[in-house]
């Protein structure tokens, strides 16, 4: 659960530090027109953090997360957008991916609360208060974590990639991490918490 956090947080924040430079230079857009790009984004996170939340206790946590390892890469391979896919770049382009990633990403990280007290649960029914304790600060501290790392890696990155394939980069790294998943638990019984917990 942390993992899919971290790995979902460091999409997210990825690309702050470079967006603004990258649309100025690529697109005519100021300042002003990043930070709105970035409001509407996260707006979209907002509202959907909130859908997701009052679903997950029906359709269960794992739909979610399973769900995100497809849809995540897949929205970030329009964010460049990448290269392969020979799309021009455009404001339309750029809106409407950030958006999507707003929307897709809570699929990512607001499941693993939940998935984590269900890893916990067959030990101790119900978890003591220490425990709840313990998942939830780890939980969150993921988030400034995924932060540090991901405006690291992407200036690092911005002096030898560009934007578009910076973004592909981190795109075949998230896809990576999901098939190295499946190989290391392949071979354990398949259940559905089995084929969530690919993705964790």
């Amino acid at each position: 659960a942390v993992v899919s956090t971290q790995s979902t947080g460091i999409m997210v924040y990825y690309i702050v530090p470079v967006l603004g430079v990258w649309a100025d230079e690529m697109l005519g857009m100021g300042v002003e027109w990043t930070g709105m790009v970035l409001f509407v984004s996260s707006l979209a996170l907002s509202i959907s953090s909130n859908v997701v939340a009052l679903i997950v206790d029906r359709a269960g946590p794992y739909v979610f997360l399973i769900a995100s390892s497809v849809l995540l890469p897949f929205v970030y391979a329009f964010i460049g957008p990448l290269p392969l896919l020979k799309i021009s770049p455009s404001t339309i382009q750029l809106i409407c991916s950030l958006t999507a990633l707003g929307v897709v990403a809570p699929m990512g990280f607001i499941p693993c609360m939940s998935a984590m007290f269900d890893a916990y649960s067959p030990y101790h029914t119900p978890p003591p208060r220490s425990a709840l304790i313990a998942m939830t600060s780890l939980f969150y501290v993921t988030f400034p974590v995924a932060s540090a790392l991901s405006f690291t890696s992407s200036g690092i990155m911005a002096t030898y990639l560009d934007f578009p394939w910076s973004t592909s980069a981190l795109m075949f790294a998230f896809l990576l991490q999901t098939v190295g998943a499946c190989l290391v638990f392949g071979r354990r019984k398949k259940t559905s918490a089995y084929w969530g917990n690919l993705f964790i």
